[in-house]
């Protein structure tokens, strides 16, 4: 571990993909005295909950825009600044287990694209992070250690495959490691089925007591405080390690539902209450019919009818070679069973926080809204810039925007770029600060060039009423009308107002500087 009284200059730099997610927000709070760290995400710091830091840098961008991290790297570089590690984080899952766009261009050409983004910084080690949830655990007699084929066939699964196999190709160049994590949990749960079991099992409802089959479904868990010093140790030990690996992050034990329910009830009611199972063929017909209810109703329940053919899957894992490779201590206080006790603790003592966490969570890993529509307004821009231009330039309203009329053309079309741009920067990022800032900016330099306020509002609002126009008719983006309004109109109201803030300003120094006698007499 570097000494945290290094001069900073001396400290290694390492890049922190998936920077605003529960694991890379982990990390950065606790390897930030540590290291310098350019962390990488959609959102800003402060949308993630982060605290500004002096060795903490920030890059706003989505991984799969390959000509934005080139550009970020470039600037790196003419920096002089090197990059000794990069930990890749970064990806996206849910839990509809359905084909996504998103599995292709975040899971894997984001990946490609780190990974040469990396061959230019040449760092001294390269770590993705993957899943045992690649192997298909449910297999009779499937042991999950370092060497387990990556054969599972969802989406999700096909798609950290392919990120290993880019990694390896990669390892050529610089050396790398692979970890497959179990599911990454904190004392605050922050896991979405296991936050999805306790909220049931605490509950009053019809099913808080029922389990699929006889319970037996399991799968092994890691508690994020000791994942982060195992990402710690495989950094400071990186001289020592292959070039390239892969490495099991996991407890060795599965815990079963049956088992968890045990626990659980009994550290939120004092005692255990019994579970109860229900036979796989039924809780079959069960899941399917609740699911068939829910699309129907528009609110699909957690359980999906994939998950069908896990119930009574038992995963098993042998962690024993990452063990002795990988000189990280492994803390029997942060097993499932102990750690049970201080997420129900959590939930008594302040179960306001406890939700909203969990819920932020659940949010973040399944739709991701925000995806969707940034994806959809940069496929779209060209075309959607070109109707707002046609709009403003329109003969039938030609009073509307004298100022921008007699522009050049491939001017305006420039303006309502950078406009349309910024305003996807800000629905990505969940940031609006941006905008406003660049609102009061041109509202400086335009109230100077002769512009009044209702007109360069007027563009603002044209601008944002024809996006959302177009964009909620887009079938990628069904049922988001309200968030398109939300995060684009909404917006650019926000920057409207920023505008006539910023000419009211203006108007109140040049009354300032006026002559005496052109000042009227209230």
């Amino acid at each position: 571990m570097s000494d945290p009284l290094l001069p900073k200059e001396d400290l290694p730099v390492i890049l922190v993909t998936g920077a605003t997610g529960f694991i890379g927000r982990n990390f950065i709070e606790v390897a930030r005295d540590h290291f310098l760290i350019i962390g990488v995400g959609r959102r800003s710091m402060k949308a993630a909950g982060l605290d500004p830091h002096a060795n903490i840098r920030w890059w706003i961008l989505d991984i799969s825009d390959w000509d934005a991290l080139e550009d970020h790297v470039q600037e790196q570089l003419r920096d002089g600044r090197k990059v000794d590690f990069v930990l890749h984080l970064a990806g996206f899952y849910d839990f509809s287990n359905e084909e996504r766009p998103e599995y292709e261009s975040t899971n894997v050409q984001g990946t490609r694209n780190m990974l040469r983004a990396a061959r230019m910084l040449e760092p001294r080690r390269f770590i993705f992070a993957s899943s045992l949830a690649v192997s298909d655990y449910g297999r009779a007699g499937q042991v999950l250690d370092e060497h387990a084929m990556p054969d599972a066939t969802f989406p999700y699964a096909r798609s950290k495959r392919k990120g290993e196999e880019l990694t390896r190709t990669f390892s050529q160049f610089f050396p790398c490691s692979v970890v497959r994590m179990a599911a990454v949990f904190s004392d605050w749960c922050e896991y979405g089925p296991l936050y999805v079991f306790l909220t049931t099992w605490f509950s009053r409802s019809w099913n808080a007591r029922l389990l699929g089959g006889r319970g037996r479904s399991s799968i092994t868990y890691i508690h994020i405080n000791q994942l982060i010093p195992f990402y710690l140790a495989i950094l400071a030990h990186t001289d020592q390690l292959k070039p390239f690996d892969t490495y099991v992050a996991s407890s060795a034990r599965a815990y079963s539902h049956k088992e968890l329910h045990r626990h659980a009830t009994h550290y939120y009611f004092g005692r255990s209450k019994r579970s109860v199972g229900i036979p796989k063929p039924l809780a079959a017909v069960g899941i399917v019919v609740r699911d068939w209810l829910g699309r129907l109703l528009g609110r699909r329940p957690f359980e999906r009818p994939w998950m069908i053919s896990y119930i009574d899957a038992e995963m098993r894992v042998d962690p024993t070679y990452t063990r002795s490779v990988v000189p990280a201590a492994w803390r029997k206080r942060y097993c499932m069973e102990r750690r049970l006790a201080f997420l129900v603790e959590h939930l008594k003592s302040y179960p306001d926080e406890w939700h909203t966490r969990n819920r932020a969570a659940m949010r973040r890993i399944g739709d991701r809204p925000r995806l969707r529509i940034t994806n959809v307004m940069f496929a779209r821009k060209d075309e959607i810039v070109a109707m707002v231009a046609d709009h403003i330039l329109s003969a039938d309203d030609p009073e509307r925007f004298p100022h921008y009329r007699v522009i050049d053309p491939a001017e305006l079309r420039s303006y309502i770029d950078l406009l349309y741009t910024l305003l996807m920067s800000s629905v990505r990022s969940g940031d609006r600060l941006s905008m406003l800032g660049y609102a009061r900016h041109t509202a400086k330099v335009r109230a100077r060039a002769g512009f009044p306020a209702e007109e360069l509002c007027g563009a603002f609002l044209v601008t944002a009423e024809v996006m959302v126009e177009t964009l909620r008719e887009d079938p990628q983006l069904g049922g988001l009308t309200p968030l398109l309004r939300d995060w684009i109109l909404l917006t650019m109201e926000l920057a409207a107002d920023e505008v006539e803030d910023a000419y009211e300003v203006e108007e109140m120094f040049n009354s300032r500087d006026a002559p005496a006698g052109d000042l009227e007499e209230s």
